[in-house]
Parts: C-alpha cells; structure tokens; sequence
C-alpha cells in the first residue's frame, strides 16, 4: 500500500493517497513521552539554541517570564503539530502564521537546519533509551515539513526568469520540498 508522509500535503492527483499512519503512530508515541518531560525537552532545545543562534538576542527574550512562554508555546505548537498528523491541512495557516513571524525577527533559511538538528538533538536527550534511529529519521522529516510549511509562507515561489530558448519571459517555479511516497513497510525492521 502506498503511503505518503502525514504532513506533506495531498497534491492534485495524488489526493487518495493517504498519509502513513505507522509514522503518525510512532510521532504520536514518542510525543506522548516527551510530552510527560516538556519542560526539560523545552529547556534542552533552548539552552543549545541560544548560543548557536546569531542575532539571538533578538529572537530569545532575555526576561524569564518570556522566556518561559516561548517554551510553553514551543511545546504547545509541536503538541498541535503532531496533534493534527491524521488531517494536517488542519495545521497549516497556523505554521504559516509562525513563520511569518519568524522571518520579521529576521529568521532565514539559513537559521532553519541548525535548529532542526538541535530540536531533534533535545528529543533524543528527554527520550533516552527509547530514542532510535528511526525516531530520529521521521522527527527530522516532520520538522524539515514544518520548516518548509514555514519558509513557504515567507518566500516569493513564482520569479521571472529569461527563457533562452524563446528570448521571452516566462515564470518558473522555485523547486518545492519532493512529493515523498513509499510503501507501508518499506524499510522498516
């Protein structure tokens, strides 16, 4: 049976093919787990986050009560993310929204796989022994759609371009994140 990742959207044409939900599952089991440890999965990310961060200063809030807000709404955002895996179209304005506000204190494509890496680093700390490579792939994954989810709201995806061919203008469109399918127990152990 073919599958496609819960959070890639459904493309015209592809719409019966339905999202993964062995990976909804295990997302959703190991987000359970960590939900029961959010303040030290927020804590982790924050504390590798920030140093790495150039212009943290202008993102991190300095004031702790902020700062214990922003990682409340780090973990209520991922809740809703992974919350939403079985109708993700449900999620994206929201994702949309945190990009956007994103960008205007001047986060970039560029800011986005480091913190990727970091947050995945922190799950895999709050996680432990229960942390797999597996776990580590599909959180990736997820967060990789969410940043791409993110970026889309944010960057112009039609640019003019010279048609060498025709001398004329046309519009090309910037390559988007790959329509991912796989089969139901491909590469599973």
């Amino acid at each position: 049976r073919i599958t496609r990742h819960p959070l890639l959207p459904p493309v015209a044409g592809l719409r019966n093919i339905p999202p993964d939900p062995a990976i909804i599952a295990r997302l959703e089991s190991s987000f359970r787990a960590i939900s029961t440890s959010s303040d030290k999965f927020a804590d982790r990310f924050y504390t590798a986050a920030l140093p790495s961060s150039s212009g943290a200063s202008t993102i991190f809030p300095d004031d702790p009560v902020a700062m214990a807000a922003l990682k409340a709404k780090l973990v209520a955002t991922l809740a809703a993310v992974i919350g939403t895996l079985r109708s993700a179209e449900v999620i994206r304005p929201r994702l949309q929204d945190l990009g956007r506000r994103h960008a205007a204190l001047g986060a970039g494509r560029g800011h986005y796989p480091p913190v990727i890496g970091i947050m995945v680093d922190a799950l895999a700390d709050v996680l432990g022994d229960a942390w797999s490579e597996e776990l580590a792939a599909e959180w990736t994954r997820a967060l990789e759609l969410v940043a791409a989810i993110m970026l889309d709201a944010t960057e112009e995806r039609v640019l003019p371009r010279e048609d060498s061919d025709r001398g004329a203008t046309s519009i090309d469109r910037m390559p988007r994140e790959p329509l991912s399918l796989r089969e139901s127990g491909a590469g599973r152990r």
